[in-house]
């Protein structure tokens, strides 16, 4: 480490540093020379702000808040650092018009959003194509259908009343201990529902249901579909095994 003590000035003038205009520190950046005035390429102003002309390595840390810009341009691939000793960095090729970060000693290309056409997210494929976004035919398989589309649940009436969720199955069971009236909640335009109903009772269907075929025998178990086709309008058929 360089010292002052024991030195003559001329031997020490040449290394010190300096403002270039040999004055104090001020709010506007000045330049910093040595003793003869040459540039180090370094301007600090008294509110802490510093430019430095040249490259700047850092062994440490990077610690930056508030807006930073930092341009990670290359001229083209051929230009980037070793993706070994920069691992995890970001670099842009202009080239290209791709940006890549270094993983395993490599540079990954990362895509552009006009080049992502699908996207396939547990065995679902969703294709973009512009600003439309749809899932791509036949990539839905049963499996990944919700339970209102393959699942059965017994309901049971309380006080002669049975509530109908379209929503939480696709197929309802039902066994009456008296007269019942059946309600539906959380249906939509085009559901359509299967209802196991079995005992030897009167059952009502909501305002807006036609029966289309058949007719209830609480005798045996009778196997009813349910359609709705329009705001409080369905469309409902009985069919009994033979």
């Amino acid at each position: 480490m360089a010292s002052l003590n024991g030195n003559q000035i001329n031997q020490t003038y040449q290394g010190l540093v300096k403002f270039i205009d040999n004055g104090n520190v001020a709010a506007s950046a000045k330049e910093l020379t040595d003793g003869q005035g040459n540039s180090i390429g370094i301007l600090v102003s008294s509110t802490g702000n510093t430019t430095i002309s040249g490259d700047l390595t850092v062994q440490g840390t990077i610690d930056a808040t508030g807006a930073n810009k930092i341009a990670f341009f290359y001229a083209d691939q051929a230009s980037f650092p070793s993706a070994t000793n920069y691992h995890g960095a970001i670099a842009h090729s202009h080239a290209d018009g791709k940006m890549y970060y270094a993983h395993a000693g490599a540079w990954v290309e990362l895509a552009n959003a006009s080049d992502v056409t699908s996207i396939t997210v547990d065995d679902v494929t969703i294709e973009i194509t512009g600003t439309e976004i749809s899932v791509k035919d036949d990539s839905i398989s049963f499996a990944k259908l919700t339970t209102d589309f393959k699942t059965s649940n017994a309901v049971t009436p309380s006080a002669g009343a049975a509530a109908l969720d379209f929503t939480s199955s696709q197929v309802f069971t039902v066994t009456m201990t008296e007269d019942t009236t059946f309600s539906f909640s959380n249906d939509e335009i085009g559901m359509v529902k299967d209802l196991i109903l079995t005992g030897e009772f009167v059952p009502t269907f909501p305002a807006g249901v036609n029966t289309i075929t058949g007719t209830y025998d609480g005798t045996v178990s009778n196997f009813i579909q349910i359609v709705k086709t329009g705001a409080s309008e369905y469309w409902l058929s009985i069919s009994k095994a033979q």
